[in-house]
């Protein structure tokens, strides 16, 4: 696909930045339109709403279960890539895949999609790719949380 040079600064910054436990803190973006165009790349707030009928309260509420979930979610992701136990990482991508599409983070959903694909067919060689891609987006999804929070 089709790799812009803005992408890939944000896939090395995300991959180069991140803690294990999420512990970084989000960059302040004095620019409101760019900042709105990073987090729509993130969220698709639009399509969540839609999808919950125009309930904002729903999508929140779904992003915040969602947001607690993650460092828990990367955990178990991490000992069950280590360990080589690919069922549990498609079981993990698959919970996730699911949460992801009723909260707009369509592109969690995808890579976690790929994922669940790729180990299903049993396609190793795509797995450590698509695994940091699923950590860095799983991070990302966060950080543009903890942002507007602010």
């Amino acid at each position: 696909k089709p790799l812009t040079i803005q992408e890939a600064q944000n896939i090395l910054d995300l991959f180069i930045s991140r803690r294990k436990k999420y512990s970084k803190q989000p960059e302040k973006c004095d620019d409101e339109k760019s900042s709105k165009e990073q987090l729509e790349k993130v969220i698709d707030f639009e399509y969540a709403k839609n999808l919950l009928g125009g309930n904002e309260a729903a999508l929140f509420e779904m992003l915040r279960m969602l947001i607690e979930s993650l460092p828990y979610d990367a955990e178990k992701l991490e000992e069950a890539y280590q360990q080589q136990n690919w069922e549990a990482v498609q079981a993990i991508a698959h919970k996730l895949q699911g949460a992801a599409s009723y909260c707009g983070t369509m592109r969690l959903k995808s890579i976690c999609s790929e994922l669940d694909s790729y180990i299903k067919l049993g396609l190793v060689a795509r797995i450590p790719e698509l695994y940091q891609q699923l950590l860095n987006e799983m991070s990302a999804v966060e950080i543009f949380m903890e942002q507007q929070e602010k």
